[in-house]
């Protein structure tokens, strides 16, 4: 049985177990598609908290990033 280790931007390092695969994904970072009316956006898995808050932000919405102490105060 082979391990599939995710590792997103800014996880650090990550080690495989065994024979597992580490498998980068800082370079899947686009913001597909960002619907006000339901409140949700599409993004793949490298897309970090800040270019997520820009793109509600742009759009009349906000969105809480998940470490609030690493953003700056409105």
């Amino acid at each position: 049985m082979r391990c599939l280790v995710r590792l997103s931007t800014g996880a650090g390092a990550a080690l495989p177990v065994a024979d597992g695969i580490v498998r980068g994904l800082s370079k899947m970072n686009k913001i597909l598609a960002v619907d006000p009316v339901n409140g949700s956006t599409t993004v793949q898995p490298g897309v970090r908290n800040v270019a997520i808050s820009e793109a509600a932000k742009a759009h009349g919405l906000y969105y809480a990033p998940i470490h609030p102490r690493k953003s700056p105060v409105a």
